[in-house]
């Protein structure tokens, strides 16, 4: 079980002893992404990310990665809509060097010119990187399809080539002075490790360097689906990609869960109904699943998937012939009991990794402000029922709420009128 330790900055901490490991995962995990960003700002929260690793005041890049390296210690980050977080995972040994190494990260970045001018070439190769990746322009584009492209949540986690050129030292601090406080911070530790060890290096590391700011978190609410086609050309791309969203409940929601199990049960494995049917049984498709996206207040859940463009229309008139079968029918006991059990197996599977341990405690402290209780969770998924199901099908699967994403060469159809039945 998880223990919640506040500090008299804001500064909260969340850790779990784990037994019969040795291992010990610590992140520092920071309010902030895209979602908080202008338009002239897009971009800056995965740029900051980067830098971290770029130098302190005491330490060179290298020195960073090399010092816990040297000791067996992975270090890593990542940036998502709303968190950007940096996080070691090594041996427990080594708990008091992970957590000195990231104060350092978080306190003492440099942001020298220099080093900026390196790390922005760095990331406009990501930004390329991520365009040629079709897959990936096609759930980014989804994302604006849904929500409309001037919402901040339909922003790009990257940003844009030109925003990046534009970030410089006075912008980083002005934007790291808003969001890295206290309040905004949660630090969460897992593994081999007491409660009381646990907050000792916090507070050494991270409180009593804390300066004391007022922060108040923006609310987003719920976002109106735009049930929207976005279409990007690529006349060197050699299968089509086609996404499809409706609305999600978000994490507030105690629903949300349903949402998951009703991705699971579309293309959520193998012998889910989309695979068998779209892949399996007809052989339309190589790649096809079904994922959920919450934030807090709100989300969305989509279809994927890929083939050649001259199955397209095909494949999108079985989609929505299954889809219409499943809003009239539902599923079987039999599906959502097999679904139940994967879902429950692979949290507790999750479970006994102390990084994973470790980040969703710090994804539900940062975004919910509650402690992720995992019997919590278990008993929520035992008590899913089919009619939990049908009610989240009825609210969720409405043509009228969906978009549409297509990524490939030039098609001769419009895959949103075929989806929609207009064609």
């Amino acid at each position: 079980m998880n223990k919640v330790i506040g500090f008299a900055s804001g500064l909260r901490l969340v850790v779990e002893s784990i037994r019969n490991t040795k291992s010990l995962s610590i992140g520092v995990f920071v309010g902030v992404g895209s979602l908080y960003e202008s338009r002239e700002t897009n971009g800056i929260s995965h740029f900051i990310e980067h830098m971290l690793f770029k130098g302190t005041e005491k330490r060179t890049a290298f020195e960073i990665v090399n010092e816990l390296e040297s000791i067996g210690v992975n270090v890593n980050a990542y940036t998502s809509k709303n968190t950007t977080a940096f996080y070691t995972v090594g041996l427990s040994d080594y708990a008091e060097n992970c957590a000195e190494m990231l104060s350092d990260m978080y306190f003492n970045s440099k942001f020298d010119e220099s080093t900026l001018a390196k790390e922005k070439t760095v990331v406009l190769e990501e930004i390329k990187m991520s365009e040629d990746d079709y897959e990936d322009k096609c759930l980014e584009n989804l994302v604006k399809a849904h929500f409309g492209k001037g919402k901040s949540i339909a922003y790009p986690i990257l940003g844009s080539a030109d925003n990046v050129l534009s970030f410089d030292k006075i912008a980083i601090k002005e934007f790291m002075a808003k969001f890295y406080v206290p309040k905004n911070t949660v630090i969460s530790i897992a593994g081999d490790i007491s409660a009381e060890r646990a907050a000792e290096l916090v507070d050494k590391y991270f409180e009593r360097q804390m300066k004391n700011a007022e922060f108040s978190k923006r609310k987003f609410g719920i976002n109106k689906p735009q049930n929207k086609y976005l279409e990007t050309s690529k006349s060197d791309c050699q299968q089509s990609h086609v996404a499809i969203s409706f609305p999600a409940y978000g994490l507030k929601n105690k629903k949300s869960t349903v949402n998951a199990i009703l991705c699971n049960l579309l293309a959520g494995g193998m012998s889910s109904r989309l695979f068998q049917k779209i892949r399996d049984e007809l052989g339309l498709v190589y790649t096809i699943y079904a994922s959920p996206v919450s934030y807090v207040d709100d989300g969305y859940w989509y279809i994927y998937f890929a083939t050649d463009p001259k199955q397209v229309p095909l494949a999108l008139e079985e989609i929505r012939k299954s889809l219409d079968e499943i809003k009239k029918k539902g599923f079987t006991g039999e599906e959502l009991k097999r679904t139940l059990i994967q879902s429950k197996t692979a949290l507790i599977l999750s479970m006994e990794s102390a990084m994973s341990v470790m980040r969703v405690n710090a994804r539900s402290m940062l975004l919910l402000n509650k402690k992720y209780n995992v019997n919590r969770q278990l008993k929520e998924l035992e008590a899913i029922t089919n009619d939990d199901v049908n009610e989240t099908i009825h609210n969720s699967i409405r043509y009228d709420k969906a978009s549409v994403s297509y990524v490939g060469r030039k098609p001769s159809f419009n895959a949103y009128d075929i989806f929609m039945g207009k064609e």
